[in-house]
């Protein structure tokens, strides 16, 4: 009897610890499906990373293929917004000096978003697409830098020419406008780019719109505080010292131009072709980019767009229209600097203690 108790004890127990065994494998087997589906979950909604730099290469490509960099000469800006403004079609003019600078005289109707905000996403996103903005800077420069990033985006932004130099005679709402060239001298030898450079991605989340990388890029320039222009006779100083390790001249203007004449040791890339791949293939990545321009404002939207790709370059101030009076160097782009105008330019009328909101942008 203690046998047969013994073998159904034993036999209870192998069923027991079988039972046991089955119910423990299914819950962990069915703990192992829920964390893989969790897993999967995860990696679905897990945003990745890719390289941006031909989207954005792409966008400025697509512009800078077929502008003719139009300015808008101040007594166009007078006649036309001061006296036949028509309706709200009408061109917007946007100031982007300094708040202090556009609160002390603007130019009647023009809204402030100043230049160290033209990489702010939500405040670029404000400005209309259906109407031609004309952008104000003390010289030009700035302005051309912000309407070429809003050129790339779709808009249609032209700089104010000299910017409020040429618009009030007002040193101190514009910028000093030179009265004459500085007659340097040119050379006809070409030089070639050694070519083949390599330049470094730019990683962003893949969901992003196209304008948010492109802002983006935008901020981390202004964040770096580099020049917005060099003047020059500081290119002529790094011609002379042959300063050339850390700093690539690069001409911008039509091959028929350059050939004519250029600065010494320039290479030649037609901004049409520049963000082709071949052209940039030409820009080295490890050395300032000096651009040189017709007169300034079109080297600098090139040098903006540049440093949206992570090349850090930036735009000889008023180009070769500045460094000589050569007319076969320049053609319908020359700049003539006794075309700065008188025109009156108002305060902002606004209480200090008021709220932000409530200063008024007119």
């Amino acid at each position: 009897m203690n046998r047969e108790w013994g073998i159904a004890a034993v036999a209870a127990c192998i069923m027991l610890t079988a039972g046991c065994g089955d119910q423990y494998g299914s819950e962990e087997i069915a703990a192992s499906e829920e964390n893989d589906s969790a897993v999967n979950e995860n990696a679905e909604n897990e945003t990745k990373e890719q390289d941006w730099f031909n989207e954005i290469r792409d966008e400025a490509d697509s512009y800078f293929s077929e502008t003719e960099f139009e300015t808008v000469m101040p007594e166009e800006l007078y006649d036309q917004h001061i006296f036949d403004r028509e309706d709200e079609t009408d061109e917007l003019i946007v100031d982007v000096r300094d708040l202090g600078s556009f609160t002390e005289g603007n130019i009647p109707g023009s809204v402030n978003i100043p230049f160290g905000q033209s990489g702010n996403y939500e405040q670029m996103m404000q400005l209309p697409k259906d109407r031609p903005l004309t952008v104000v800077c003390f010289s030009g420069h700035t302005a051309s830098q912000f309407a070429g990033t809003l050129n790339t985006l779709g808009y249609d932004a032209k700089p104010l020419q000299y910017g409020m130099g040429g618009y009030t005679s007002d040193e101190e709402h514009g910028a000093d406008i030179p009265a004459e060239d500085f007659g340097f001298p040119t050379v006809t030898d070409g030089y070639e780019a050694e070519g083949n450079y390599e330049h470094s991605s730019i990683m962003y989340e893949d969901d992003l719109a196209i304008e948010e990388v492109i802002l983006s890029q935008s901020a981390s320039f202004l964040e770096a505080e580099l020049a917005n222009v060099i003047p020059a006779p500081e290119v002529k100083e790094i011609v002379d010292e042959t300063n050339l390790d850390e700093h690539q001249l690069i001409d911008i203007r039509s091959e028929d131009h350059y050939e004519a004449g250029h600065i010494e040791e320039a290479v030649n890339i037609p901004y049409h072709t520049l963000f082709t791949d071949s052209g940039l293939s030409d820009v080295d990545p490890d050395r300032q980019a000096v651009i040189i321009g017709y007169n300034g404002h079109d080297a600098s939207q090139v040098s903006r767009a540049l440093n949206h790709l992570n090349i850090e370059a930036v735009p000889m101030m008023f180009g070769m229209s500045i460094w000589t009076d050569d007319e076969t160097l320049l053609g319908e782009h020359q700049f003539d600097f006794t075309e700065t105008k008188t025109y009156p330019v108002q305060p902002l009328q606004y209480d200090p203690d008021a709220e932000e909101d409530e200063a008024g942008c007119s």
